[in-house]
């Protein structure tokens, strides 16, 4: 499991190095439960799959890559977004009950 680290594809096709990114999103107080089960055995299991066939598995999951002072300055939807492109198409969205965080409208004005 990482956090945002520097810019890749999602599939990177050299012989050497191909890694599949999966970014994993929900509101970072729900599924805990789920999380862990995908932590510790959905994604080992999958990893050790992929592996097999020269596939490096990459579980995105940024409760451990926004720290508290970019969340407060605004900045956690941009590393969220540009995490979500890095990963393209693999993404796992949970759904529950919360909404998460807002992004106050004035940082979206600046950001365009």
């Amino acid at each position: 499991m990482i956090s945002a680290g520097p810019a890749a594809d999602s599939v990177t096709g050299t012989p050497d190095s191909r890694e599949v990114r999966v970014f994993l999103s929900s509101t970072f107080r729900d599924f805990n439960e789920e999380r862990k089960l995908l932590a510790t055995r959905v994604f080992p299991y999958l990893n050790r799959r992929a592996r097999e066939r020269g596939v490096e598995l990459v579980e995105v999951d940024l409760r451990w890559g926004v720290t508290q002072e970019q969340a407060e300055d605004g900045h956690a939807l941009e590393i969220c977004l540009k995490e979500i492109e890095r990963c393209k198409p693999f993404f796992i969205g949970m759904l529950g009950d919360s909404y998460g965080s807002l992004t106050p409208p004035q940082s979206l004005r600046h950001r365009r």
